[in-house]
């Protein structure tokens, strides 16, 4: 099969279909103008004063003169090319212009506009000025009133909306380019001074002075400002990343155009206000030496800036070259025309000596950045433009009703592409993954590789996200999900081969996409899923040695491992972990460690599934705790936070956590997407969430919670057999009866109906007859109850072997533990104890037996009542022993076999050591039990409403 084939089979209409959709924004000129953003005016301003510091030199000659006049003549000659494309832009695109303008990055750059036309009027006034007359002067004074314009717009406009209009922004995201619309100003101001001086009319050059200096008076305090700000952030945070590690010389932008500008204001000053008898005589020479001392100063911090930006490009050794390495050009540049000018005025050999050595340097950085500038527009790899990302998703997502896509964080993996809308889907793609919609990720993928057929990544990403996971595994696909999967994986990884394989340039890529080719069986092969799991395993050990700081090779590594025992990562009983969990522990906590390690949305979550059947969850708080902000919208992660919560005790915690999770489901269906797997997630949250609220005692979130899961599991979804949804999720609807026999309405639950279809859900009709012959039994109707327990018996064998309770337990066996659970309530109200502990015993073996699943696949603790029932029969010291237990204060007893902190097992303990004269105990676990009990909406007066005598004398031992 060829390659265009397969790109035929993988992607929809076929490649060609896709060239030619997207060949009219995304090919030829058409591209380059979409992707023209404002930071090309940073050519204008590098290779401008790189002309003004060649026409300036101290010791200059008259061929450098003339160099400097052709360098001149190209910066006008680029200047024209850029405005043109710019107003194309904006004319054929105008939707880019708002995108633009609230990118919390592009944005920025709008001052790169006035500061590169600055550079040409300075030129104006150096060449054209004493060769053509005093035409040229208004000429140029002209333009400068423009350029004021224009800065002041930028410096004033952006700052506020940035303040009104961009997310919200965090000291650990900020950027030296904060400071280009600010400089704009200052540039400005420095250029007045320069026209100032020459032109004709006085009072004009006065007027030129005095905007002069309003503008210097609002920039430069500005900008140190922001500098301030910026060393702050450098401080606490370290080092940019070294995409922008360039950027750290931007500072010496307002410092050194700033001493310059001053100087020259200072310059003018002295020339103009004797002429116009502006202030008192002399006035203007003051100006001038203050001007001088000024610029000495900002020169003077200058340097030590200098040498933080040097020592920055040294340590970080080699960086990748993109438009923001014009920044060494300018703010070297406007530093060294700043130290020119002191030797001019001094006068002084040094810094006469000192700006030559740096002009030289500025000059020859220039021509090292024009060269990769050069390379890079021949082939195209510098026209990006990220703030399209919005603009396309809604011509390429219909479904994208808002115009706004959903907020999944800043994370970004770049990619070898050179379509940015390539780049923006394939980042969704695996933010989406990552957060385990690997549905909405797959249909990411897919546009990645629409927009860019010959992206390699998109079509690993495809096949990635299609493919087992560490809650779908191999053994979960059904045949025809199976044989779909890994005919449209192969041919994407196919194909993804083909193209990285032509690329020299990413072989990360290629190992990354060679691995995955492990997992996925080949034709004609036996069939062997587990040896696939460890296959990659294997494949992606030898990626990750290859290269162990790719955050996101430690990622996949990490998954791999991990998917070899998903959900048996340690032995709950023992605590000890499996092999594959210490070698999954060595790769991915050191990585977290790292700087911007717990931002790595996968590892958090990989973190979080790593320890939480471990016997120390809580060392994994950190990691829930950044997954409640790293993916806003990622409902899953939010989620995800509330496995440690739970295992911590923290169920209010938890309840919040799975609120985010259902407000950010909401705004996802909201969008009407078709993610089947994904849908069970979102039943899933509420479960937990409701399963919280039951350990809180608040029966009102507890009793809502569980409606939701109603409202989402409908008869029509469960009827989906490819996944076979019912196996999966219907068992959620259990909850319900649940959540009224923990809260002992029995008169509700003798209300409930029977749902119409009994065999698709099979379960819930079990989980009814559980219900109601609880209620019945508690109620002393025994006749009644017996029926229902025979009833209940049916309904349990007919249920099906396949289906799930919560994951990995099977439905059959949970349901064991109720069938144990009934027959003890039962003849507890027939008298007969014993036989009813031996239930309730078995009951609780049977709980405990059951795989780890989180929540619990049992979520009211058979120990409840069994504890309850004990202490109504005077057995307190059996009674203390299974709350014990229950709490996971009993030593032996295995840590995530218990409910820490729980309100139902805090008040039955305290009844035991009340009731056994234990005072001391009663008053230390009193405090835990009133705060646990401020959550709860109902009296919590027993362990379980199932017994109805009183509960301990709250006027007892501890009551004064």
């Amino acid at each position: 099969m060829s390659l265009r084939d397969n790109k035929n089979k993988v992607l929809p209409g076929g490649s060609e279909a896709i060239q030619e959709t997207n060949s009219k924004h995304n090919h030829g000129w058409r591209r380059i103008v979409r992707n023209f953003t404002p930071a090309w005016f940073s050519v204008n301003m590098g290779t401008g004063i790189t002309s003004i510091l060649l026409n300036t030199l101290p010791y200059n000659g008259r061929w450098l003169y003339w160099i400097s006049v052709v360098i001149f003549a190209l910066n006008v000659l680029l200047f024209i090319i850029f405005l043109t494309i710019t107003i194309l832009r904006y004319v054929l695109y105008p939707k880019i212009f708002y995108l633009m303008v609230t990118h919390p990055t592009q944005s920025l750059f709008l001052g790169t506009f006035p500061m590169g036309l600055a550079t040409i009027i300075n030129m104006i006034c150096y060449v054209c000025v004493p060769a053509w007359g005093d035409w040229t002067v208004y000429f140029a004074w002209g333009l400068w009133i423009a350029d004021v314009v224009v800065s002041v717009m930028t410096c004033f406009g952006m700052p506020f909306i940035m303040m009104t209009q961009m997310a919200d922004i965090e000291l650990q995201t900020m950027g030296a380019a904060w400071l280009l619309p600010i400089v704009s100003c200052v540039v400005a101001a420095a250029s007045g001074g320069i026209i100032a001086e020459i032109l004709p009319n006085a009072q004009y050059a006065l007027g030129t002075i005095v905007v002069s200096y309003v503008l210097w008076g609002v920039g430069v305090p500005l900008a140190m400002m922001v500098i301030v700000i910026y060393l702050m952030r450098l401080m606490l945070y370290k080092l940019p990343a070294k995409a922008v590690i360039v950027s750290t010389f931007l500072p010496l932008g307002p410092l050194g155009q700033g001493g310059f500008g001053i100087q020259k204001l200072g310059m003018a000053a002295q020339k103009v206000f004797p002429l116009t008898g502006t202030l008192r005589s002399g006035s203007g020479d003051t100006f001038y030496d203050i001007g001088f001392l000024i610029g000495l100063l900002l020169w003077s911090f200058g340097c030590l800036w200098l040498f933080f930006a040097v020592a920055a490009i040294i340590r970080s050794k080699k960086f990748p070259f993109n438009l923001g390495w014009w920044a060494f050009t300018f703010p070297l540049g406007v530093f060294t025309t700043c130290t020119n000018q002191l030797g001019r005025e001094m006068p002084s050999r040094f810094f006469r000596v000192l700006g030559t050595i740096l002009s030289v340097c500025v000059l020859l950085l220039w021509i090292l950045v024009s060269l990769f500038t050069l390379k890079g527009v021949f082939n195209r790899s510098l026209f990006v433009a990220p703030c399209l990302g919005d603009l396309q998703e809604s011509a390429i997502d219909p479904q994208n009703k808002g115009g706004d896509y959903y907020n999944l964080g800043t994370y970004h993996r770049p990619i070898n592409t050179t379509v940015s809308d390539a780049q923006l889907w394939f980042d969704r793609g695996l933010q989406w993954s990552y957060s385990f919609n690997h549905e909405e990720g797959a249909r990411c993928f897919k546009t990645a590789a629409e927009s860019d057929p010959n992206c390699a990544m998109a079509y690993w990403g495809l096949a990635y996200a299609l493919g087992p996971n560490y809650n779908k595994a191999w053994s979960r696909f059904d045949q025809g999900d199976l044989d779909e999967t890994v005919e449209t994986a192969s041919v994407a990884l196919k194909l993804a081969q083909e193209l990285s394989q032509k690329s020299e340039k990413a072989p990360i890529e290629y190992a990354l996409i060679k691995a995955l080719a492990a997992r996925f069986p080949v034709k004609g092969m036996p069939l062997d899923l587990n040896a696939l799991n460890h296959a990659y395993v294997n494949e992606m050990r030898s990626v990750y040695t290859l290269s162990p700081d790719d955050p996101d090779v430690v990622a996949l590594f990490t998954e791999a491992l991990m998917c070899t025992r998903p959900r048996d990562l340690w032995n709950v009983k023992t605590g000890e972990p499996a092999g594959c969990t210490v070698e999954a522990r060595q790769a991915l906590e050191p990585a977290m460690a790292r700087k911007g390690g717990m931002e790595h949305p996968a590892f958090c979550h990989l973190y979080i599934h790593l320890m939480e059947m471990s016997p120390f969850p809580e060392i994994a708080l950190k990691a829930a705790d950044s997954l409640r902000r790293v993916v806003p919208d990622g409902s899953h992660l939010l989620h995800m936070a509330s496995h440690i919560d739970i295992a911590c005790g923290d169920y209010r915690g938890a309840l919040m956590a799975n609120d985010a999770a259902i407000l950010a489901d909401n705004k996802f269906f909201a969008r009407e997407h078709s993610s089947v797997m994904y849908t069970m997630y979102r039943a899933h949250n509420a479960y937990a969430k409701s399963y919280a609220a039951i350990m809180l005692g608040n029966f009102t979130e507890a009793h809502s919670a569980a409606r939701v899961i109603g409202e989402i599991l409908t008869p029509s979804l469960l009827s989906v057999t490819s996944p076979p949804l019912a196996d999966w999720a219907e068992a959620y609807l259990g909850v319900l009866p649940h959540v009224l026999v923990r809260f002992g309405r029995w008169n509700d639950i003798l209300q409930l109906d029977l749902p119409e279809d009994t065999t698709l859900l099979c379960s819930t009709v079990a989980m009814v007859y559980y219900a109601k012959g609880i209620a019945l039994s508690v109620l002393g109707r025994i006749e009644e109850a017996q029926q229902i327990l025979l009833q209940f018996r049916a309904a349990h064998a007919a249920v099906p072997a396949s289906r799930l309770g919560s994951l990995p337990s099977r439905e059959i066996d949970v349901l064991q533990v109720a069938a144990a659970m009934l027959e003890g309530e039962l003849e507890y109200r027939k008298g007969r104890y014993l036989l009813a502990f031996s239930s309730l015993r078995k009951a609780v073996e049977l709980e405990d037996a059951l795989p780890y699943a989180d929540p619990p696949a049992w979520i009211q603790p058979s120990r409840h009542a069994l504890g309850a029932l004990l202490l109504e029969q005077n057995h307190v010291a059996e009674a203390e022993i299974v709350f014990r237990e229950d709490l996971g204060l009993k030593p032996g007893f295995p840590r995530r076999r218990a409910r820490l902190n729980n309100v139902w097992g805090l008040h039955g303990l305290y009844e035991c050591f009340v009731r056994s004269g234990k005072e001391p105990e009663a008053l230390f676990i009193r405090t835990q039990r009133d705060l646990a009990m401020a959550s709860a909406d109902i009296p919590v007066t027993a362990a379980c409403f199932c017994r109805l005598s009183n509960s301990v004398d709250e006027a007892g031992c501890c009551r004064q």
